[in-house]
């Protein structure tokens, strides 16, 4: 069962790594073409610079899909509202002469200040659930359950958040996070061109290490005998 994201957050709530396993995000079995008459069924507006169904859920096409191409001719990879040909996709949409159109929808990719925004949400949410629980010294928000994935938080004693974002499935998270908090450690920590505030983790032996831990995850399903 597959390891979606990591992320790591350091004590300011910024994001300073994160790895995403597109292979397994973006595929052609999350993604659907439909052909629609007009007037089109599906709501679909403009949201953080895509174009988002918003309303009217219907064979297979869900809140949240976003359009990745209109009549075969994809979005723009920097723009999404957009179509390669200049076209804009709410243009060709709301325009009768368009129709039957072909739409296929799925999941865009985060970009990197999107990723950097819900960094800094989490860490925000990790201190209201602290606060907000009746017991008194409360570790925050640990799990967090879906139908679709599941989000789970290690906090370090310093303050910094290890998020891994799993298949519901996926068995053994505890050994990834604390296996990520010992990559962190001695590939990050230890390396004396390392600041914890504001300085992103970029370095080649840390994302080798974090390589081989998910490599190990994926053939074995546990962390029991990866060397360290």
């Amino acid at each position: 069962m597959p390891v979606y994201n990591i992320m790591i957050i350091n004590n300011a709530g910024a994001l300073v790594y994160t790895y995403t396993d597109q292979s397994r995000l973006l595929t052609s079995a999350n993604e659907l073409e439909k052909t629609y008459s007009y007037p089109l069924e599906p709501v679909i507006e403009v949201q953080d610079s895509r174009c988002c169904v918003v309303f009217g859920e219907a064979d297979g096409v869900r809140i949240g899909h976003c359009v990745l191409a209109v009549n075969g001719t994809n979005v723009q990879a920097g723009r999404p509202t957009l179509l390669e040909n200049g076209q804009e996709v709410m243009s060709v949409l709301a325009n009768p002469a368009s129709y039957p159109v072909s739409i296929k929808f799925g999941k865009l990719k985060l970009t990197a200040n999107e990723r950097i925004n819900l960094a800094g949400m989490f860490h925000s949410i990790y201190a209201i659930t602290a606060k907000l629980s009746p017991v008194a010294g409360s570790s925050g928000l640990q799990l967090l359950e879906t139908d679709a994935y599941r989000l789970h938080c290690l906090q370090t004693v310093t303050g910094v958040k290890i998020l891994v974002i799993t298949d519901p499935k996926q068995a053994n998270v505890n050994q990834v996070l604390k296996r990520i908090y010992e990559i962190y450690a001695d590939y990050a920590l230890k390396n004396p061109f390392f600041t914890m505030q504001g300085m992103n983790i970029n370095f080649t032996l840390f994302e080798e290490a974090v390589q081989s831990m998910l490599r190990h995850l994926d053939k074995f399903g546990n962390l029991t005998n990866l060397a360290p």
